[in-house]
């Protein structure tokens, strides 16, 4: 048997010659590629070609949406940086109580990058949050963003479910911050004996409300019956009465 070659059988002559071209063809750029990360001891390897760097797009840190003509939707592209004015910049109105005539007693007045379009891009939005007496804010969750409230005025109940179905829960004074994780679902509860105000913080310029009953119980067309009935444990006459509700 000749040294460094492979021993077949007469019958299995052309079986082998093919196999051992393919394992040839294989090791090639195995062989290659080892020299060239390894090259022999006292040999230096030339630097590898690399592809040019690709041009990334000037940045810029200011970038104001224009305004559209109705004063909301989306608009792409930045205004003339030259044509910034503080306007841009600017909105008001937070001074003035939210209308708190509805079934939960409360209002929220966002302040987005649909009043300030300076906002886009900066992850970061306000809103005033009114209580009446007796007043909640209904379950809801934040779907793009996590939500510090601070307390303004009054006394606020707040509290959040965990994932593990855990319940945090604490009553809150003028001066008070708390934190909402994104994406849980929570609730803000009045508990002073005339109304409460609280500043809301969000990261994200436009945090994404949803409130849990009226998404489940006002969702139209209707949440099948039988996903209610299951998932609530409760018979057909108190869904009923409760999406009559909504």
């Amino acid at each position: 048997m000749s040294k460094g070659h492979t021993h077949c059988p007469s019958s299995s002559q052309e079986v082998c010659k093919r196999m051992s071209s393919l394992l040839a063809l294989l090791a090639f750029p195995l062989i290659g590629c080892t020299a060239a990360l390894f090259p022999p001891y006292g040999q230096t390897q030339p630097p590898p070609t690399c592809p040019p760097p690709v041009q990334q797009p000037p940045h810029s840190d200011l970038c104001v949406p224009p305004r559209s003509p109705q004063g909301h939707g989306i608009v792409y592209g930045c205004k003339d940086p030259s044509n910034v004015t503080a306007d841009d910049f600017f909105t008001c109105g937070l001074n003035v109580p939210g209308n708190t005539s509805n079934p939960y007693g409360s209002n929220v007045t966002y302040v987005t990058d649909f009043n300030i379009p300076s906002l886009k891009g900066q992850k970061l939005s306000i809103a005033r949050l009114d209580l009446n007496i007796n007043a909640v804010v209904a379950l809801n969750i934040h779907l793009t963003a996590s939500k510090l409230l601070i307390v303004i005025r009054g006394r606020i109940l707040v509290g959040f479910i965990t994932p593990n179905g855990k319940l945090i829960t604490k009553i809150l004074v003028a001066g008070d911050v708390f934190l909402f994780p994104k994406g849980l679902i929570n609730f803000q509860i009045n508990v002073d004996v005339d109304i409460s105000i609280a500043l809301l913080a969000f990261n994200s310029e436009r945090p994404r409300t949803i409130v849990i009953g009226e998404n489940i119980f006002g969702a139209a067309p209707p949440v099948p019956l039988a996903a209610l009935e299951r998932s609530f444990r409760a018979n057909q006459a108190i869904i009923d009465a409760i999406k009559a509700q909504f």
